[in-house]
Formats: C-alpha cells, structure tokens, sequence
C-alpha cells in the first residue's frame, strides 16, 4: 500500500468530555483530517441521545474517546458503547489520562481497563480495532488533587498537540497503533480498582460535591450536566449518585461555587472505619464463615452500609449548612476553597496565552 495514500474519506468522533481535554484532541485531529481532504463527524454523547444510535457510515473511520475515570471509560461511555449498533467498521479507540509534567517530561497516566473492555465490546458488535492511543493531559480529578498550573498545562497541551496530529496522519493511511499494549502489566495491576470503582468508588465520589453560599441558584451546573446527576433541592445543587465525577460543573460555575467536601468526607470515613464498621463485622465474622469468599464478602458489605449512611450524612449536611457555622466548617475544611488547590480546571487555549504571558 502506498504509505501516503489516506484510506478514509471520512472520520467519525464519537466523544465524552467533562473539562474538554478529549474534545480538545478531538479538535486537533479534526483541523488535521480536514487539511488532508477528510470529511469528519462529531457526536458529543454528553449531549446526544445514547440509546438510539443511528449507524455510522459503512467505509467510515470511527474513533471513541473518553477521559479514564478509575482505570476504566466512565460509565457514560462503556453504556454508550454498548447500546453502540453494529458494524464492520475499523475503530480508533482513544482516552485521555492524567499526564503530570516533571521537569521537561511529561509522566504518563494509566489506562487500567479502558481500551480492554471496549475493544471486547466492539470485537463482538463485528468492528476491527486498529489502534488503542491514550493522550497524556491533566488529570482534572480536583477532589484527589489541586490542578496543574498554567504552565505545565500548557506545556501538556504543547507535546501531546504534536503527538496526536501525527497519529490521526498516520490513522487515515490505514496504520495501525498499538503501542499502548506496553503498560498492559500496569493496566492488570490496577484492573481491581478499575472494579471496586466502576461499583462503589464512583459513587462515593460522587456525594463529595457540594454548592458553597456564593451559588447564586443560576442552574447552570444542573443544566450542563452530562448525566443529570445535580438536581436542585431546596434552592441548592445536589448531587446525586448518577455523577460521574467528570468535573464539569466546577470548571465551568460562574461564582466558583462549587466544592469538594474533604473535611466532612474525612469526618465520614473515620465514624465508620473507627466506629461503626469494626464491631459489626466482628460480629458477622465471628459467627459466619464464608471461607474463599470472606474477602469479597467483606468488600460486599462495607459498600452496602457505607455508601447509604453516607448518602443520609450528605442529606443531613445539605439540610444543616444553612446554618451558618456549619457552613462555615464544611467550607473552610475543603481544600478546594484554598488558592494553593487551584480549583476549576478548564482544558483551553488560554491556557497557553496565560504561559506565555508569564
């Protein structure tokens, strides 16, 4: 085959962005595409309809990108995936992880199960997978961590542009890349906690967001949501356990408003690990045996009353926080209300003209 014949006439985005870093590369690859006479199609399923998918055209490139939420394609995406008709297609699968910047390196996050468990998917819908491509930009997870700064944002967006650009080049000459495969090892390693996320993690993420005094009620966070897991009670955002920790509502709130509860979280984890949990499972323990499956059993039972205590401590906070001193301690004991933390997040340009400035 002449290596520099494309072989698509047309690429078709299929893409699920909180912040926008994978619709950032989906930009980039789209503004490549186009210079080499390549029609493309973009499908934002954050805002699309997930269920009844219309078919993507017979001779098209497809490609799928997700951010990784916990080792795996959020939720939003594997079910979008699966509901996906299908096809013979060739496929591109994509995500973007969180890449760290240590001095003139960029550290490379981890894919975990994302790639393995769509391209099963896909494999038995009848499409060939042609090339796994993880996209190293920063983590947006600002419960766990503060943001990047604007430089090393910058910087981030700087080598994997470049990077990205010369894989949908190669892409639309019919090359395959699977280079990806080399972290299979550390992909397996954190393959359990790809799981225990996907069934409880996730949505103990998910009760740590809360709107500070300064929500003026505009509903912006409630609208914009991808998955309609903030629902507005008694004047206030609440998020419920359908969200999926994608981070839009932080990074893109008016007044900032929107926090992650460390303090109370703390305060949660440490009344039942110290207090609540030990004696009752002394207590079952002791008098069941369940052999090879204890440990599962205990995995089991800590979720199933943890995360309903904890969605009835969130219910109470939410209730409570209208009195101010507990406003204020819930406030001032989240690390996202400190400058230090650099809360909000945004995958954009400016990004760079901030750089640049400094």
């Amino acid at each position: 085959m002449d290596e520099n014949k494309v072989k698509y006439k047309k690429i078709e985005f299929f893409c699920f962005s909180g912040t926008g870093n994978s619709k950032t590369v989906v930009n980039w690859m789209k503004e490549t595409a186009k210079e080499s006479g390549i029609e493309t199609a973009f499908t934002d399923i954050s805002t699309n309809e997930r269920i009844n998918i219309p078919s993507p055209t017979s001779d098209s490139l497809v490609i799928f990108i997700s951010p990784v939420h916990g080792f795996n394609y959020p939720p939003v995406m594997v079910n979008f995936i699966l509901n996906f008709p299908r096809g013979k297609n060739n496929v591109l699968l994509m995500n973007t992880r969180g890449g760290m910047k240590f001095w003139k390196f960029v550290t490379p996050g981890l894919t975990g199960i994302a790639f393995y468990l769509a391209a099963l998917i896909l494999i038995c819908k009848g499409y060939k997978i042609k090339g796994m491509y993880p996209v190293d930009l920063p983590s947006n997870w600002q419960f766990l961590h503060p943001a990047l700064t604007s430089k090393a944002i910058a910087y981030l967006h700087e080598k994997n542009e470049k990077k990205a650009r010369q894989f949908i080049l190669s892409s639309i000459k019919g090359k395959s890349y699977f280079k990806s495969l080399r972290s299979l090892p550390f992909d397996l390693l954190v393959a359990p906690v790809s799981i225990l996320y996907y069934f409880i993690g996730r949505y103990f993420l998910a009760k740590t967001f809360y709107a500070s005094a300064k929500c003026d009620d505009c509903g912006i966070c409630i609208k914009n949501c991808p998955v309609k897991a903030i629902i507005n009670v008694r004047g206030k955002p609440f998020w419920t356990f359908r969200c999926e920790s994608c981070m839009k509502c932080m990074a893109n709130c008016p007044q900032k408003a929107i926090e992650a509860g460390h303090g109370y979280t703390i305060l949660m984890l440490f009344v039942f690990y110290g207090l609540l949990y030990p004696p009752v499972s002394q207590f079952i323990f002791s008098n069941i045996t369940f052999g090879i499956a204890e440990p599962l059993v205990r995995e089991i039972l800590q979720a199933a009353v943890f995360l309903p205590l904890f969605a009835l401590f969130y219910q109470a906070l939410h209730s409570l926080r209208k009195v101010k001193i507990f406003e204020q301690l819930t406030l001032y004991t989240s690390f996202t209300k400190y400058k230090f933390w650099r809360k909000g997040y945004k995958s954009i340009n400016q990004a760079k003209i901030i750089a640049k400035r400094n």
